[in-house]
């Protein structure tokens, strides 16, 4: 009898979670956690703690503006909940959380700030009792922000503390027995902030960075380790709200599937601690979606930059040096045209730049 010929073809990875252990996600009541926990049940997953400590409702009571492209806006207000620090408060929640169950999933919900070794342990005991820990995905998020010379000791240290302290006490309680030898992932959220930074984010772009090193540690010791550097996440949270067409950072949002399939992806090729995941914008389009063209919109911030209020006030063609740029300025505008049009540019060329010549070299 003759045998059949063998066929062979490359196989396509899919992450799975083992159903007997447990994964611990750090801001999963937000809309990006609770989607991915459905994904994660989709994958095998049956033991879920999500933590959580504060809510949409805690950043907009305590943060009123975000920087979106290189402009400060309103963050729109939500319905407000009682109590909205403690647990499940919202009707998204509650319903994500149903769903969760419904899957056939045992789901904790955890409200607290694991923001010491005495929290970190009492985590680790809640999330064992359901099964030995198979993973910490540290997803959350703080953003206590503003202008560089307005920050303040306390408002870096909020925005410090899940990304940083969190991290660190993850990192230091998992590398102990028995918790080293069933830990199969430990992913940290990162963002595109701490490679290229943001104006009104310098103390995000920190946080994430030392969250990053942290990863890159833990993968030089043989350990697993993950950060991944996200761009604007649509249909999900502040961004969803605001429309998966706004531009941020000179990026387009990337779609929900999108972010699972990287971060599906991710999690199989671990060859690096630190990834990134963006979707560049069109940079022949206007920034801000409306009529403005991208030339008159980075003209806007340069003037900002500078302390004008208004672009077409003053001679187009002065040198901006003449205007009053100094050397801290133009570094900041060094760094807004490397973010935003990848354009390279000495300090000494960008004195010399004038608004008229600036547009020409956008433009062209």
């Amino acid at each position: 009898m003759t045998q059949p010929a063998k066929v062979s073809f490359p196989g396509v990875y899919c992450s799975w979670f083992d159903p007997a252990k447990t994964y611990v996600i750090i801001g999963g009541l937000g809309g990006l956690g609770l989607e991915l926990s459905v994904w994660m049940v989709r994958r095998g997953a049956r033991k879920l703690v999500l933590v959580s400590s504060f809510s949409i409702v805690y950043l907009t009571e305590h943060l009123p503006q975000l920087t979106i492209g290189m402009y400060w806006m309103r963050v729109p207000r939500y319905p407000t909940f009682p109590d909205s620090r403690n647990g499940v408060k919202t009707g998204y929640q509650t319903k994500k959380v149903a769903y969760l169950k419904r899957l056939g999933s045992e789901v904790e919900v955890a409200p607290l700030n694991v923001n010491t070794v005495e929290k970190v342990r009492n985590l680790v005991t809640l999330a064992s009792k359901l099964g030995p820990i198979g993973g910490f995905f540290n997803m959350g998020l703080v953003l206590d922000e503003g202008p560089f010379l307005e920050l303040t000791v306390q408002s870096c240290l909020n925005t410090a503390e899940v990304k940083v302290t969190t991290t660190m006490l993850l990192d230091q309680v998992s590398r102990e027995k028995p918790l080293r030898s069933t830990l199969d992932h430990f992913v940290v959220f990162s963002s595109v902030v701490a490679y290229h930074g943001h104006v009104g984010q310098s103390s995000y772009a920190f946080a994430n960075s030392v969250a990053e090193q942290l990863c890159e540690k833990r993968k030089a010791d043989g350990l697993p380790g993950l950060a991944i550097q996200w761009g604007a996440v649509a249909d999900v949270g502040h961004v969803g709200n605001m429309g998966n067409h706004v531009v941020i950072c000179g990026k387009y949002p990337q779609r929900l599937q999108s972010v699972i399939s990287v971060f599906d992806y991710s999690l199989g090729h671990r060859n690096s601690a630190v990834v990134a995941s963006y979707v560049q914008a069109d940079r022949s389009a206007s920034l801000s979606g409306d009529e403005e063209s991208v030339a008159d919109q980075i003209a806007r911030a340069v003037a900002k930059i500078i302390g004008l209020k208004d672009v077409t006030a003053v001679d187009g063609d002065k040198e901006f040096v003449e205007l009053g740029m100094d050397s801290l300025m133009s570094i900041e505008v060094k760094q807004l045209l490397e973010r935003e049009l990848n354009l390279v540019l000495s300090s000494k060329d960008i004195h010399l730049l004038s608004f008229n010549s600036l547009k020409n070299l956008v433009e062209s």
